[in-house]
C-alpha cells in the first residue's frame, strides 16, 4: 500500500532551478548513491516528468507536475524507470 510509504532515512535534500527549456537528462537512479526515497518540489511552474521503461516493451508514460507539487518516488519508479524533466 503506497499510502503508507514514508522516507525515515532522509538525509539530503537538493534543490534545481530550470529556466525555461532546461531539465534533468534522462537517467535511473542509482540505489547505492542515497538510499530510495526521492522529494521532488516543484515551485513557480508546471513541468512535464517523462518516465521510459527499462529493458522490455519500453513503456513511455508522461506525469504533469503543476505548480507547488511535491513528488515522492521510491522503487521501480527510481530504478527501473529513466525519468527526465
Amino acid at each position: 500500500d503506497t499510502t503508507k510509504k514514508t522516507f525515515p532515512n532522509t538525509n539530503q535534500l537538493t534543490v534545481n532551478h530550470y529556466a525555461p527549456g532546461e531539465g534533468i537528462g534522462s537517467h535511473v537512479d542509482t540505489p547505492s548513491a542515497f538510499g530510495d526515497g526521492l522529494l521532488s518540489l516543484s515551485l513557480n511552474s508546471g513541468i512535464v516528468m517523462e518516465f521510459r521503461e527499462v529493458g522490455g516493451v519500453r513503456q513511455k508514460k508522461h506525469v504533469y507536475l503543476p505548480p507547488r507539487s511535491l513528488v515522492a518516488m521510491t522503487g521501480p519508479a527510481r530504478y527501473q524507470w529513466e525519468h527526465m524533466i
